[in-house]
């Protein structure tokens, strides 16, 4: 028996089904799909993050686009700045080697605008102590400093008042690159069954 450390982490599928789940899924929840597929409820993973060392690069890759998309389209893109601080500067190169350069160039210019803040929004976050009203209230501030309305608008795309999708936004592009890197780098996600 192999020790925990050294267990396959790739999901046991034919690759044909994994790519075939991957294109069919809507972009708005493909990023969360994709990682309630091949990782979440892949037996070979227990905990993401305990087991964050044995996952291949795809997977790690796939986790960490599935928290920006989950994070940016329910607070905006300033409330992963606030809740991941320490992946800010990452989460550029991961957008660009999936493909996703418009996202990556786009965001890159808010990345500007939160550097240029400097001190002020550090000390904000320094202040923070847990779950606590003061808390938003310092979140909230923190907003003030950066101009994040045009990324956020580009990237839930255009919408009708009845939930109908007029234009796809970033998300979107985001998602089929995902697509495209996951089914282009399928060894990194699933072992053929």
């Amino acid at each position: 028996m192999k020790p925990p450390w050294k267990r396959d982490s790739r999901l046991r599928s034919k690759p044909a089904e994994a790519t075939q789940f991957a294109r069919s899924r809507e972009a708005r929840y493909c990023l969360s799909e994709l990682c309630d597929f091949f990782i979440d409820s892949n037996p070979s993973i227990r905990d993401a993050d305990a087991d964050w060392k044995r996952l291949t690069e795809g997977q790690k890759l796939l986790v960490k686009l599935t928290v920006f998309d989950a994070e940016v389209r329910n607070g905006g893109v300033e409330q992963f700045f606030w809740n991941h601080p320490d992946q800010v500067f990452e989460i550029h190169d991961v957008l660009a080697q999936v493909g996703a350069s418009s996202v990556a160039d786009d965001y890159s210019k808010v990345l500007d605008q939160l550097c240029e803040s400097g001190e002020s929004w550090l000390d904000l976050r320094a202040r923070v102590k847990s779950n606590t009203n003061e808390d938003l209230e310092l979140f909230l501030d923190s907003r003030e400093l950066i101009d994040t309305d045009e990324f956020n608008s580009s990237y839930y795309g255009e919408w009708d008042g009845w939930g109908k999708q007029l234009a796809p936004g970033y998300g979107d592009h985001l998602a089929r690159s995902a697509v495209e890197y996951l089914t282009a780098n399928l060894s990194q996600f699933v072992k053929d069954a």
